[in-house]
């Protein structure tokens, strides 16, 4: 099961990864290669993961699952709802103490002694203790991550009320509804790993964004993926929105 929730996991966050970055490079918004780079992040932790399960964990594994899985991730998902929505001042606030965040926690994981023999999981968990980890890092593991999917499910529930109020495109109430239960979904994973239940860490995770995956697809104005006859009836051909319509909300794009 662990080996099939980490595959699924993998290939789901690349395809989403490259979906995102695909309406980058065709409308150059900032926020769209935010998102790109926070989903590439999520695909490498995955990538990860799976490998270790397969191979069993290393300390090189065991950083980049931390390092982009724990702290890169969500708060740039987090990051990526700043630049859509809020004013420029905010919008480098944001970059800045999240990129010093980002640094320092990288030169600690990676100066972190660590050894095979200490990466053994424990009986019954599907990872290795992250306790492993000064209280400092996994202090500001935390707090990235409460913020991050703080900001996005508060991103997402804002375009969908404001999608909802002007009675204009459906679709987007559920697209953002849709993501908001997803990072509700993941952050939930998260906790109950942290109260002793790791086995829904994974499971949780890959539940949480496939959610926010679907919540994507049915916000889509144009998409190949609609052919595919399992996702025909998410995906609908939509004129897109314009003006202030249609920056109300990132999903839309």
């Amino acid at each position: 099961m662990q080996h099939l929730t980490s595959l699924l996991a993998t290939v789901l966050t690349f395809c989403f990864a490259a979906a995102v970055l695909d309406q980058y490079l065709q409308r150059r918004r900032a926020y769209q290669l935010v998102w790109a780079v926070a989903l590439t992040a999520f695909a490498i932790a995955f990538t990860a993961q799976l490998v270790a399960a397969v191979v069993g964990w290393t300390p090189t594994l065991y950083r980049l699952w931390y390092g982009f899985g724990a702290l890169y991730a969500v708060p740039l998902l987090g990051l990526g709802s700043v630049f859509l929505l809020c004013p420029r001042w905010a919008k480098i606030a944001a970059t800045v103490i999240v990129a010093e965040l980002m640094v320092w926690g990288f030169l600690r994981i990676y100066g972190q002694p660590l050894s095979a023999e200490m990466l053994v999981p424990k009986p019954g968990a599907t990872h290795p203790d992250t306790h492993l980890l000064p209280p400092d890092i996994r202090a500001t593991a935390v707090l990235l991550n409460s913020l991050g999917t703080l900001v996005l499910f508060a991103g997402a529930i804002w375009s969908a009320v404001a999608f909802w109020r002007r009675r204009t495109a459906p679709h987007r109430v559920w697209s953002n509804a849709l993501i908001a239960a997803g990072a509700l979904i993941a952050g939930a994973a998260g906790t109950l790993e942290k109260f002793g239940q790791p086995s829904l860490l994974y499971l949780g995770n890959l539940l949480g964004m496939t959610v926010i995956f679907f919540g994507f697809l049915r916000s889509a104005e144009r998409m190949e993926v609609a052919h595919l006859p399992v996702l025909r009836h998410l995906v609908r051909p939509r004129r897109a929105l314009s003006g202030r319509q249609g920056r109300a909300v990132g999903t839309q794009r």
